[in-house]
């Protein structure tokens, strides 16, 4: 739900029965809006877990590298470690599950909420 489908008759109500703006925000305007903002949080978090690009040109010390440059260096110049290499991959996917597993439900709400009459 984004910030134009919610009415002004559902900002209305709360207040004349008395509710404040703090209170409406928690209490209608936040449920409302907390699939879309759970779901960019999920992408932020995605795309940012997995930089590659950045961390290789900005970073020098070998201990603050991302997940997907520590996997690229793995490689070696004639021999590649392919066992080393996909046990990474599986470990570096691991918090991704985590966190869909987690907000799973808002991702889901978010894509059926305008499918709704």
């Amino acid at each position: 739900m984004t910030e134009q489908s919610i009415s002004d008759s559902m900002i209305e109500a709360p207040r004349i029965e008395g509710c404040s703006e703090f209170g409406i925000f928690n209490r209608i305007v936040l449920p409302c809006i907390m699939p879309g903002v759970a779901t960019m949080c999920i992408f932020n978090f995605v795309t940012s877990w997995n930089a590659y690009m950045g961390p290789l040109i900005i970073l020098q010390r070998k201990e603050l590298y991302t997940m997907p440059v520590m996997i690229s260096m793995i490689k070696g110049l004639y021999v590649t470690n392919y066992g080393a290499m996909y046990l990474a991959v599986a470990i570096s996917v691991i918090p991704i599950m985590i966190v869909f597993a987690i907000f799973s439900r808002y991702i889901i709400d978010g894509l059926t909420a305008g499918s709704e009459k």
